[in-house]
């Protein structure tokens, strides 16, 4: 939730200036002594000590970073091109970048967000696709429309892409017109499957060729839970909402609401 908290204070801050990010906590890395950040929207990312803030240097090629990605000495980066965005691998000792993917991406920019208020509203922002990437040191995972797509972690080749398997309720859940392009949601690689969530739907893929393992129903809260990132992936079960609520009243008060009595649900 916090992450969350965090794209949409961003999304309020900078919609004045039509710059809206949905993954702008992914904008930032620790690693041991060493920070990887974004120091402006639209700038390079940087190295800075831990302890000092000192900035110690800055990669170049990096420019319109959207997401930032660690792996054993190497930042695997989301690198904005127009609307679209690729994938860059970066040496952060060397600097030298070891491979880009080979296209641009679309990835999603389908999440809940509005540009109007009760008693008013802006124009609307222009919104900066996410891929909202994820790896494992052997392949990175990633969104484009209503796929998942699979690289290989050493060449940045496309090693798979498989079609989310949405059901009719996602299309316009929240009152979002996503249709068929993926919810931004949480993507997870771990213990070699890819794990995505819909507002509606959970769903796992082999991480070595994309073929779907299973899928199962989850429960949509409506949109001020945005309970399709509450995914968590713990000593090899996968943790949601259960699909199955239970149905009860909060107490006090006369505009009590029926509120949701929640059981966690674990999927092998």
């Amino acid at each position: 939730m916090l992450t969350h908290f965090l794209s949409v204070f961003f999304i309020h801050r900078l919609y004045a200036n039509k710059l809206v990010p949905l993954n702008i906590q992914k904008r930032l890395v620790a690693v041991g002594d060493r920070v990887y950040v974004t120091l402006g929207y639209r700038a390079p990312v940087s190295e800075l000590d831990a302890r000092t803030g000192k900035l110690l240097k800055t990669y170049d090629g990096t420019a319109r970073t959207a997401e930032i990605l660690y792996s054993s000495g190497l930042l695997v980066l989301t690198v904005l091109q127009e609307d679209r965005a690729k994938v860059v691998v970066v040496d952060t000792k060397s600097s030298k970048h070891l491979w880009a993917s080979e296209g641009n991406y679309g990835g999603t920019t389908t999440d809940y967000y509005r540009f109007r208020a009760m008693h008013g509203s802006v124009s609307p922002a222009k919104v900066d696709p996410t891929l909202n990437t994820a790896t494992d040191g052997k392949v990175v995972a990633l969104l484009d429309s209503p796929d998942v797509v699979a690289l290989d972690f050493k060449t940045g080749k496309e090693k798979w892409r498989t079609r989310f398997p949405l059901v009719e309720a996602d299309y316009k859940a929240g009152g979002i017109n996503a249709q068929q392009t993926l919810w931004r949601g949480t993507l997870i690689v771990q213990d070699g499957v890819v794990v995505h969530a819909s507002p509606n739907q959970l769903a796992a893929f082999s991480a070595d060729s994309g073929e779907l393992l299973w899928k199962k129903p989850k429960k949509y809260l409506q949109h001020l839970w945005f309970e399709w990132m509450d995914v968590f992936v713990i000593d090899g079960l996968v943790w949601t909402w259960s699909a199955e609520l239970d149905r009860g009243k909060l107490e006090g008060g006369g505009n009590s609401r029926p509120w949701p009595r929640t059981r966690g649900r674990q999927t092998r």
